[in-house]
């Protein structure tokens, strides 16, 4: 990383209280350039690849799989901003910041492993058989049902946390 504040460099050097230094990207694009963008490109490769099979299927199923898909590149593309948010967070008190970083990219990533796996299970279960729609909507069910269970642990943690800071017992 550079050593020296150059007013043309990509990062800025932080000095901690404890000694320590922290070199963070001016331009939080700079931080992760590779992350997901690669998903866009094998989106669309797998929507080509549906496309070919599903020459012959009704107009129903065809906005289906192209609903399915759009869902899976809006999904991609909240972790990008996501990604981005979390690092300009961080860069506002890097010294500080550490671990909340990692448990934030932590959890992205798992977000983003989630989306591969569903590309990956529809991918399986065509070349197992099954029809283009059965799987989709197999699929959207099992993702449904992850957010739900998502969502209401969200919420216990939020209710745990409210009762710490009105300091109730938990």
């Amino acid at each position: 990383m550079n050593i020296l504040n150059w007013p043309w460099s990509k990062t800025r050097r932080v000095n901690c209280k404890d000694g320590t230094c922290r070199d963070i990207y001016k331009n939080p694009d700079e931080a992760f350039p590779l992350f997901t963008r690669d998903l866009s490109t094998n989106i669309t490769a797998q929507v080509e690849m549906l496309k070919e099979l599903s020459i012959e299927v009704s107009a129903d199923i065809q906005r289906l799989i192209a609903g399915f898909f759009y869902h899976i590149d809006e999904i991609n593309r909240s972790l990008q901003l996501l990604f981005r948010t979390v690092y300009i967070m961080y860069g506002t008190n890097p010294c500080f910041l550490d671990e909340w970083m990692a448990n934030q990219v932590e959890k992205i990533i798992a977000e983003e492993i989630k989306m591969r796996d569903s590309i990956l299970k529809l991918r399986v279960r065509m070349e197992q058989g099954y029809r283009i729609k059965d799987a989709i909507l197999e699929i959207q069910k099992e993702m449904i049902a992850d957010m739900k269970t998502e969502i209401s642990d969200e919420i216990q943690q939020i209710l745990e946390k409210s009762k710490e800071w009105r300091g109730e017992a938990t």
